[in-house]
């Protein structure tokens, strides 16, 4: 099972490949760095996100791998 600091290591990979996927003529800086990592299982990061779902009720879209 990785750890939170293997997970946080890919994150550079991550956001370039999700930037490569969108269309190239959408800005997407602001929202590519805003993406955060959770486990449900090992239950890194999910506090933080339920938090922002919470105090701006609305919801985040989720990638589940």
């Amino acid at each position: 099972m990785a750890s939170k600091r293997q997970v946080s290591s890919l994150m550079p990979y991550i956001k370039k490949s999700i930037k490569y996927a969108l269309p190239g003529d959408e800005r997407v800086e602001s929202t590519v760095d805003r993406i955060q990592v959770i486990s449900t299982r090992n239950g890194w990061g999910s506090g933080k996100v339920k938090g922002d779902i919470r105090s701006r009720t609305g919801a985040y879209g989720l990638l589940a791998g």
